[in-house]
């Protein structure tokens, strides 16, 4: 099973005092169907080597009420 990683970043210490953002991570374990929807396609092949698509950026967007 996969899992979606979240690292957030904090910048009150950067801001306030200069120091450095502090970091937290959260996971987040993927259904089967997110799973299969983030599987990356066979593009191509070099050299007898299989050629994948890779993840490039995410975005977190907020949805409002349903």
């Amino acid at each position: 099973m996969k899992k979606l990683v979240v690292v957030i970043r904090n910048d009150a210490p950067m801001l306030i005092c200069g120091d450095s953002p502090t970091y937290r991570h959260i996971v987040i374990p993927l259904t089967k169907e997110q799973d299969e929807a983030l599987e990356m396609l066979k593009v191509g092949v070099n050299c007898g080597q299989d050629i994948h698509e890779k993840i490039s950026k995410c975005f977190i967007e907020e949805v409002g009420d349903v």
